[in-house]
């Protein structure tokens, strides 16, 4: 199985870089958006095939833990299947747009408004011409077409605004140790 790890910490921004790169994990430092009020959430992002999730979750804390971070979180995500992982806790889909500069906000506020799909972005992702911001969708409930063509709704809206993206991840949450963490930003 193909699985992604994401431990959120509490720690030093300035040196979180350097310390991910040691271990050989994506430091992500994003910030979160729900109604122009901001949150910001530092964590690694990990790729690995394999059951061993909770192995690797240990090591990758182990390491954090002794650089002084304070794990706050711990998420496991897999590519969804037609039949749900026994362990599945919710669908959630990103999809990271490309935006000019000078691009107007509020049509991407309404859309995702609309469509209960929320902002946040990568402060470690820069680019001279673009603003890369990410909108999100979760969803405990619906099962995976239905909520695929949720996505592919929004992606046509995408389309029809002119609004570029460059990703599109449609993923299944198998083990998350903090929810709740995100109550204030997707709820």
């Amino acid at each position: 199985m193909k699985y992604e790890i994401h431990i959120t910490v509490e720690g030093d921004v300035s040196s979180f870089k350097e310390d991910c790169q040691a271990i050989g994990v994506k430091p992500i430092l994003i910030e979160t958006e729900r109604k122009n009020v901001f949150s910001n959430q530092l964590m690694t992002s990990s790729k690995y095939n394999g059951d061993d999730y909770l192995n690797k979750i240990e090591i990758i804390r182990n390491y954090l833990t002794d650089k002084r971070y304070n794990v706050i979180r711990e998420k496991v995500e897999i590519f969804p299947l037609e039949v749900r992982n026994k362990n599945f806790i919710y669908y959630e889909s990103h999809l990271r747009l490309k935006l000019k500069k000078d691009f107007d906000r509020k049509i991407l506020e309404k859309l995702c408004e609309i469509n209960n799909f929320h902002s946040s972005k990568n402060l470690f992702k820069s680019d001279e011409e673009y603003n890369y911001q990410m909108i999100t969708y979760r969803d405990y409930h619906s099962e995976l077409c239905d909520f695929k063509l949720k996505i592919d709704r929004v992606v046509n809206e995408l389309n029809r605004l002119n609004i570029a993206y460059d990703k599109i991840e449609i993923e299944e949450c198998v083990y998350d140790s903090n929810i709740s963490i995100d109550k204030k930003w997707l709820n």
